[in-house]
């Protein structure tokens, strides 16, 4: 009897710990840090979320601006109209 007693309290001291839940936000800034130490200026993280964008937009606006180098103002308008409608919720 006293064995099978020592067990159960040996087993109660190994019992996980329960630890407050930390608010989603925080647990989305842990996890982030985990992956980039050095938040938005980790190397890792200019690699896989932001140079290849930045590159892309550069090769955008390159394009874009050889595609209406030979407009005329009234041109350009009539695109700043444009792209101001597609970027509006009102006409969704």
């Amino acid at each position: 009897m006293t064995g099978s007693r020592s067990k159960t309290i040996a087993l109660r001291a190994h019992a996980p710990v329960r630890t407050r839940r930390l608010p989603p936000l925080e647990r989305a800034e842990r996890k982030f840090l985990r992956f980039f130490p050095d938040g938005f200026r980790d190397e890792t993280y200019l690699a896989w979320e932001r140079d290849y964008k930045w590159e892309a937009d550069g090769e955008w606006q390159a394009q874009l601006g050889a595609d209406i180098s030979d407009m005329r103002p009234r041109g350009m308008i009539d695109i700043q109209s444009f792209l101001w409608v597609q970027g509006s919720d009102e006409y969704r």
